[in-house]
């Protein structure tokens, strides 16, 4: 971690990561509690590493603890540790985490799950700076900094938690942005771990062939920007070692096809860019009914704003339905097609990447279009134009 001003493992020269490593400069030497926030994986112990390699604390124990997954009934025990004979069990002293972390960094992750029990401990050690152990009879101080970590919006957490204890430990707040926020860093990011694999894979894999694989395609990174990131740095790093797998031995890039089959084989509904895109063009059809045409009836013939799609029927009866009406409950639709010039409208209009959300749907077959192709031709009154159409099992499948 200490080289480049011990910012080795954090990754990145997006405007939002030098203000980040900026800000990490600027608090490391002091001796108070700092609360890093941000989504799960997007590096925040890697943050607190960095705050505490950059402190004076530096030559001493960096201790991290998961709060999550610390039993109420462990507390004690894990945190203050406990004199020999204090316990059935007990036949060594044990030194809890406080004690391990003496004139280091204490590090507690995840502290929003942190129990109602956690809480009453850590506010009454960072008020009096003293433990004693299990079976002890003497307190002894303590000079530990505590560093704090959470996935929770600061706000939630400041509802969910104790409202002193909220107050001792986010003392400063560190931010750590999402990845989907800075994609700028990603290729630097994908370098990295291309190199961290083949390094790893080359030292475990002694007598065996190498791995061949160094550097990332164009095209590659350029789907990698195009989806929604929401396991962040830890996902990206997930993808890219599937991809590494999926090629072949004698292969020494990474191409977009190896990164489009790491993403399906672990879909993310709702989290990708094509599927938030999908999203967004149905929930505005259903908003937008009335500037759609039917196959098998005409709803209004003659909008101002021109033809903004299709949404084809299958009739299963023939109802009495006055024209202009939409389709009653007899009917049952079977695609919903959009003129691209529509759709390119209102993916900008969703702030995505219009050419990224195209190739990724025609990639999953999502367009009912036939093989690679992405549009099919559709009559509009007089006109034939092309179009993007999503079946109903599609939609289906994906968002209802």
């Amino acid at each position: 971690m200490k080289q480049n001003g011990f910012f080795e493992n954090i990754i990145g020269d997006s405007g939002m990561m030098k203000q980040l490593k900026a800000c990490i400069r600027k608090i490391a030497r002091f001796p108070w509690t700092v609360l890093i926030t941000g989504e799960s994986g997007v590096g925040k112990e890697l943050a607190a590493r960095a705050v505490h390699d950059l402190s004076p604390r530096r030559e001493k124990p960096f201790v991290p603890v998961n709060c999550a997954g610390l039993p109420d009934t462990l507390l004690e025990s894990e945190f203050f540790g406990y004199e020999k004979g204090a316990f059935t069990g007990a036949e060594i002293c044990k030194n809890g985490k406080f004690r391990e972390a003496d004139s280091g960094t204490l590090f507690l992750d995840e502290i929003g799950e942190a129990s109602v029990k956690f809480q009453l401990t850590l506010l009454r050690v960072l008020e009096n700076r003293v433990i004693t152990k299990i079976g002890g009879l003497k307190e002894e101080s303590l000079n530990v900094r505590v560093l704090c970590a959470t996935n929770k919006p600061i706000e939630k957490l400041a509802a969910d938690m104790r409202t002193d204890l909220f107050h001792r430990i986010s003392t400063f707040p560190l931010y750590i942005q999402p990845l989907r926020e800075r994609k700028e860093d990603i290729p630097k990011l994908a370098a990295y771990f291309i190199r961290q694999f083949r390094k790893e894979y080359n030292e475990q894999s002694a007598g065996t062939e190498a791995l061949n694989i160094s550097e990332i395609t164009a095209d590659a990174l350029s789907f990698l920007s195009g989806l929604y990131f929401y396991g962040n740095v830890r996902e990206l790093k997930n993808i890219l070692q599937r991809a590494v797998m999926l090629a072949e031995a004698h292969e020494t890039c990474i191409r977009e096809k190896h990164v489009r089959e790491a993403v399906y084989l672990i879909p993310q509904p709702g989290t990708d860019q094509g599927t938030a895109a999908l999203r967004w063009l149905y929930e505005w059809a259903l908003s937008n009914q009335n500037r759609f045409r039917n196959r098998h009836r005409q709803v209004n013939e003659s909008p101002p704003e021109g033809w903004a799609g299709r949404w084809d029927i299958k009739r299963m009866r023939m109802p009495a339905v006055m024209p202009g009406s939409f389709a009653s409950e007899e009917d049952l639709w079977e695609e919903i097609c959009f003129t691209v010039k529509a759709t390119n409208e209102l993916l900008t209009t969703g702030g995505f990447e219009t050419k990224s959300v195209i190739r990724d749907w025609t990639a999953r077959g999502w367009l009912s279009s036939g093989s690679r192709r992405s549009t099919r031709t559709g009559r509009m009154g007089s006109k034939t134009v092309p179009m993007y159409c999503f079946s109903r099992k599609v939609i289906e499948k994906i968002i209802i």
